[in-house]
């Protein structure tokens, strides 16, 4: 098949019954996305159902490496490969090559003539591949080219932008902000990312054009009448795999069908993910119109593909059974470059202690945080990412954001909160390597959680682990207790 554009031959073409999931249904795809892991590959869904969606299905499937027409090679650009030729205002080409923004991803090549020729999109592709800025840049570009702002009508008790960001979490909200201001500098864009207070006065009466906002945030922004979507033009939604496993599902469909955004017919809708599981899907068929996915060929990620062990321990165990670990690698990487390592931990002055342990013990390492600025984040990293030092230490907030390649060993000294985060670790970095986590008491909260993707990834689960997620369950567990005289108790593990 062509990488450009070209349409398949009939024998390439499927046909699928109604409302069926195509990545339960295309071996042929999921085989040759597994042989060509660098690959784009795009699903052109054609022929929507007029009527109920969910009671009649695709009518035809088309699939090539490349863009799909459903008619001929020119119902939809082919892919650009410069900046210059993908036909962005000119001030976003200019912002962009201030940025160092030289040559697009080979998932932006694809995917922004796509938005620019006006098609709704669901992009699936794992981080790195730049798939926020694949919508971002479009999106930018529409607005600095369209009329005069909805949102700027002089004084008024709210504003109305026309484009709306969806994220997961305040501190995806706050990169995005920051990256949405440098790509559109001396626009005259302006943009609400704050996750805190209401809108300043002065905002109100210059208009925004652009909110990133979390989705409750959002809710609340509308119902105080800081916020009014009626005049939206580009609906975003980030990270939607992430966002419906964090439960926000309910949500998303209150803001789109009950807070008075135009309908899809009347909106450019854009979503992306990093996974593709059907309730991604169903949510793609809610929201947009006749839209296209694409995905970056290495979407059949499988964590279960990650070699993981889970240890339990106790919190004065941790720093032995860490510096066991270590040694362990050490030896087994005798003559050979060192194992990239990261190691999670909950607080900031937890990783500045544990680094100086380490020092100490002969494994020098470098430590990173949440609140690190990124010329901050780049010296720390920059010694991990060459040589010298192979352990990073991040304290837990720090994982949004954080970007390091080819990790060979990921480690929760301190497990997540949530199963999600934990997952997201794994996707972000361990891909290739493994994970070892040390579970203490204080993790029963997510010890279901971890047995049921344990279970689902068939990976081996402890005993000790089926009685800590089993709420009915009650055994004799060894815990760190305060009670010197006795270290075995009764505890209710429910």
């Amino acid at each position: 098949m062509s990488r450009h554009g070209v349409l398949p031959d009939e024998e390439d073409m499927i046909d699928l019954p109604p409302y069926i999931s195509p990545a339960t249904l295309l071996p042929k795809v999921r085989a040759y996305e597994m042989a060509a892991p660098d690959s784009i590959c795009v699903h052109h869904l054609v022929a929507r159902p007029a009527g109920d969606e969910h009671a009649k299905g695709l009518a035809e499937l088309r699939i090539v490496e490349g863009a799909i027409g459903n008619l001929s090679r020119e119902a939809l650009p082919g892919p650009m490969y410069r900046f210059q030729e993908l036909g962005l205002a000119e001030a976003v080409l200019h912002n962009l090559a201030r940025c160092h923004f030289e040559t697009p991803s080979p998932l932006q090549c694809y995917s922004i003539p796509m938005v620019l020729a006006g098609r709704d999109l669901l992009v699936c592709a794992q981080k790195g591949s730049g798939k926020t800025t694949a919508l971002l840049i479009p999106v930018l570009s529409g607005l600095v080219t369209a009329p005069v702002a909805a949102g700027r009508t002089g004084r008024m008790k709210c504003v109305k932008p026309r484009a709306l960001l969806l994220v997961p979490t305040a501190r995806l909200a706050k990169q995005i902000g920051a990256d949405i201001r440098k790509f559109s500098y001396r626009t005259g864009i302006r943009v609400h990312s704050k996750m805190k207070g209401k809108m300043q006065k002065c905002q109100l009466e210059a208009g925004i054009d652009i909110v990133v906002s979390t989705p409750l945030r959002l809710i609340n922004m509308v119902r105080t009448s800081q916020v009014s979507l009626e005049a939206i033009k580009y609906l975003v939604i980030c990270e939607l795999g992430l966002m419906l496993d964090m439960g926000f599902e309910k949500t998303l469909r209150k803001i789109v069908d009950d807070m008075h955004i135009p309908p899809k017919s009347a909106r450019h809708t854009l979503l992306s993910s990093g996974t593709f599981q059907p309730a991604v899907q169903k949510l793609a068929w809610d929201f947009l119109s006749d839209y296209l996915f694409i995905t970056d060929g290495r979407l059949e990620f499988s964590i279960g593909l990650t070699k993981q062990k889970i240890e339990l321990a106790s919190e004065e165990e941790k720093t032995g059974l860490l510096l066991n670990l270590l040694q362990k690698q050490s030896v087994s990487s005798a003559g050979m470059s060192q194992l990239r390592t990261v190691v999670f931990v909950e607080t900031k002055g937890k990783a500045d202690s544990l680094k100086n342990w380490l020092c100490n013990e002969g494994f020098p390492a470098t430590v990173i945080f949440a609140d690190s600025s990124q010329q901050e984040r780049e010296s720390a990293s920059l010694p991990f990412q060459i040589s010298g030092i192979s352990i990073l230490i991040a304290a837990n907030a720090a994982s949004p954001g954080l970007d390091v390649a080819n990790v060979d060993h990921l480690i929760n000294y301190d497990l997540p909160k949530s199963v999600e985060e934990y997952v997201e670790r794994i996707r972000t970095f361990a891909r290739v390597g493994s994970a070892t986590s040390f579970f203490t008491k204080s993790n029963r909260s997510i010890a279901k959680g971890l047995l049921e993707l344990m279970i689902e990834a068939n990976l081996e689960v402890p005993d000790w682990l089926l009685d800590y997620a089993n709420p009915d369950y009650t055994r004799s567990v060894e815990l760190d207790s305060e009670d010197e005289e006795n270290d075995k108790y009764r505890y209710d593990l429910a």
